[in-house]
């Protein structure tokens, strides 16, 4: 069984987030897991995007094996793909080339489309990927988890639209608050599904780091992923 994992992070960062831990989630249940990260383009190096630091030009476009035996890692970089940013200028540039980011899809990338049985997809302008993967694979189970309000973190209008106009066609929507599950809560495929623990690391005891001893009160954060498979 595969499932593909589409996201902005890449696997080997240090920065953990939400889809690092659905991945490692499904690999310990034994599925080939693949983390395709998108949407990155190759001026990423030249603008000091921390994801470079974890991968090479040459492992751009490959299937990349990692620590886990289980989990693979993928990153599609374009010579352009949707501009996120608060300049309209560029959101202008950028809606014209939009309709042809997936068209770009890789023919090795396609063939691992292919054969998957789910495509996760997170909140971020790889949605408009969704068409031309959906084209390629119609018989996989479909899930968005809507890790981030698109409004709320400054994403373009016509991604915003895009994601409006395709929630629909998700077999889950997963979303990870009240505040989020309201703006979806009108579709029937839309479920509450909370962020859970990693409860294997609060059955050890921790030294305070020293950084953090000098703090009578610490906060501690803690952000883990734990996605039913069931698809309602």
């Amino acid at each position: 069984m595969k499932v593909i994992l589409i996201s902005p992070h890449h696997i080997s960062s240090k920065r953990k987030a939400g889809f690092h831990w659905i991945a490692d989630a499904f690999a310990k249940r034994g599925w080939e897991t693949i983390f395709l990260t998108a949407p990155i383009r190759y001026t990423a190096w030249l603008l000091g995007d921390h994801r470079t630091g974890y991968f090479s030009f040459r492992d751009t476009h490959r299937l990349k094996e990692t620590p886990d035996p289980k989990i693979k890692s993928y990153v599609f970089m374009t010579l352009f793909n949707p501009i996120s940013s608060n300049k309209r200028i560029f959101t202008y540039l950028s809606i014209p080339l939009v309709r042809l980011y997936g068209k770009l899809l890789p023919n090795n990338l396609k063939r691992i489309i292919e054969d998957a049985e789910i495509i996760i997809f997170e909140s971020s302008e790889a949605l408009l990927l969704f068409g031309a993967i959906r084209q390629l694979n119609k018989k996989a189970k479909y899930i968005y988890r809507v890790s981030d309000d698109l409004e709320t973190i400054g994403t373009p209008q016509y991604v915003i639209d895009c994601e409006r106009e395709i929630a629909p066609k998700f077999d889950l929507v997963s979303v990870p608050s009240e505040y989020i599950y309201r703006k979806f809560a009108h579709l029937p495929n839309c479920r509450l599904h909370y962020h859970g623990i990693n409860k294997e690391l609060f059955s050890k005891q921790y030294d305070v780091p020293e950084e953090y001893t000098k703090f009578e009160k610490n906060i501690v954060f803690c952000r883990h992923i734990s996605l039913r498979l069931r698809l309602y």
